[in-house]
């Protein structure tokens, strides 16, 4: 990579650990793009204290990134999504369960036969194993902190 290039980092994260991980990337010079869930949005954006109707911990996520609105239920916001990862360098996804992306289309043979480069971190991180992808609670609903792990 040269000097001039600069990581294209997409956060399908929402609450703390993927938004906090992708925050650190922005502030590290990648460029962020937050992929935003249509029609609600992170729900970190109302999560109290609010301040101008924004939840603090939604906008200290959120200080060095991009957004964009993507209904990913829909064909025409799936082929948004997959053009988005089309010219990604680095995902990030924390949905509650590891098989949300599979369901919406955009398992990790999906986004690797349209980006073969693409580096895939399903978070929480390694450290939280339980909650991994073949860990004990890989299919529940699971949320986690950064300082959880």
């Amino acid at each position: 990579m040269s000097e001039e290039a600069v990581l294209l980092v997409l956060d399908f994260g929402q609450a703390a650990v993927g938004p906090v991980a992708a925050e650190w990337m922005g502030m590290l010079g990648a460029t962020v793009i937050k992929v935003v869930r249509a029609p609600k949005g992170d729900f970190a954006r109302w999560a109290t204290p609010l301040i101008g109707g924004m939840g603090t911990k939604f906008i200290g996520n959120n200080l060095t990134r991009l957004g964009v609105v993507v209904d990913l239920k829909t064909a025409e916001g799936l082929e948004r999504a997959k053009l988005l990862i089309a010219n990604a360098d680095v995902l990030i996804e924390t949905f509650r369960s590891p098989a949300i992306m599979e369901r919406l289309g955009l398992g990790y043979g999906v986004m690797a036969e349209v980006n073969p480069q693409l580096i895939y971190r399903a978070a929480p991180p390694p450290i939280c194993s339980r909650f991994a992808p073949l860990g004990q609670f890989r299919d529940p609903p699971r949320s986690t902190s950064v300082h959880a792990c």
